[in-house]
């Protein structure tokens, strides 16, 4: 995520994915009392600057206890393909430390539904 992404998130409840499965599962697992959303995404990806701003006003009006976890597809490979990440951007809720909500489509409207989901 770049710094301009981040500037726009709460900072305190943004993380970098981790490089392995290993490490992605058990900070999954260890944060089960949060809704914990990973965001998919590339540098090179138009539409998920495009759908950056949006996406996070709404995680910083999700009234949960939150965990934004960063990926970039290509630089946490490993992640990305255990998660199977087959395009981006891709946002992905766990709550409880299971996978319940999955969003991949950049449109506003896609993007609010999927918060909706997490609010629930």
């Amino acid at each position: 995520m770049s710094n301009t992404e981040m500037s726009n998130t709460e900072m305190s409840n943004c993380i970098e994915c981790p490089e392995t499965r290993e490490e992605f599962k058990q900070l999954v697992k260890q944060n089960a009392s949060k809704v914990v959303i990973v965001k998919g995404s590339a540098t090179w990806c138009g539409p998920c600057r495009r759908s950056a701003p949006f996406f996070n006003e709404c995680f910083n009006n999700l009234n949960k206890s939150k965990l934004l976890i960063s990926l970039d597809v290509d630089e946490q490979s490993n992640v990305a393909a255990y998660l199977k990440i087959r395009s981006i951007p891709m946002h992905i809720a766990y709550i409880s430390g299971e996978k319940q909500y999955i969003n991949s489509n950049s449109s506003e409207e896609s993007i609010a539904h999927f918060f909706k989901q997490c609010e629930q």
